[in-house]
């Protein structure tokens, strides 16, 4: 994880073993962070390489209908950081043979003193992706 500050730290920390898929950015809009759901869900995610502008190609992200590739403004993430705000948004994630609806949750970290330190985003997945179905199995 790239330098953060103790406040998106401590708050990344327990995202870890969340079933949800989050990610989050520093103050500057530059992901740091990935949890396990959301590399399952995006795929791989190059933290020194992917900035907001390289997310809706890396990430495979559409607007609910999946008609057409977000900008990068519109991105949940992207609004969170650059202008502070809370947004709650459905999406379609399409990577490879798959296409995920999510309602995507973003919003600003602020550290005690109220100056923004970053923001993060929670997907909830609308139907199950690849890999997390429950198991079954034949008598």
């Amino acid at each position: 994880m790239r330098s953060v500050s103790c406040e998106l730290e401590r708050l990344l920390s327990v995202t870890t073993l969340m079933a949800e898929p989050v990610i989050a950015c520093d103050a500057c809009g530059q992901m740091v962070y990935a949890n396990l759901a959301a590399r399952t869900l995006f795929g791989e995610i190059d933290m020194e390489k992917n900035s907001m502008d390289d997310c809706p190609e890396a990430m495979g992200i559409f607007d609910c209908e999946g008609e057409r590739m977000l900008d990068p403004q519109e991105l949940p993430l992207a609004q969170a950081a650059y202008e502070g705000k809370v947004v709650r948004v459905n999406l379609l994630v399409r990577q490879e043979r798959t296409a995920s609806p999510v309602e995507a949750t973003a919003f600003p970290v602020l550290d005690r003193k109220g100056r923004q330190v970053g923001s993060v985003m929670v997907c909830r997945c609308l139907h199950s992706y690849p890999g997390t179905e429950p198991a079954t199995h034949v008598a």
